[in-house]
């Protein structure tokens, strides 16, 4: 990991739910199971996921981490809280 940008690391700031499902995404590829790659056209309907995070984000949804999510109702925006990623990394552990 190389932090947000501009050599600055935001350990104090919060993930959002865009840059949690990234670090899911790197965490499985160091795991040896990459996450499923298939782009999901619909994954950003709602406009709230940069262009770059869109194929990272659609591999968590084919791959079941994101569950059963409704790709409309995602906001990669957000802050990401406790519990959602507890439950997303409990879903990595069910697919490794």
């Amino acid at each position: 990991m190389t932090g947000i940008g501009d050599g600055y690391f935001a350990f104090d700031d919060y993930f959002t739910n865009v840059q949690m499902i990234l670090t899911i995404q790197r965490l499985a590829i160091a795991l040896g199971k990459p996450l499923q790659e298939q782009f999901v056209d619909s994954v950003n309907k709602n406009n709230s996921i940069a262009a770059w995070a869109e194929q990272g984000v659609s591999a968590a949804y084919v791959s079941g981490i994101l569950g059963e999510t409704d790709m409309t109702s995602f906001r990669g925006d957000e802050f990401c809280s406790k519990e959602q990623s507890i439950i997303w990394l409990v879903r990595l552990y069910d697919y490794l």
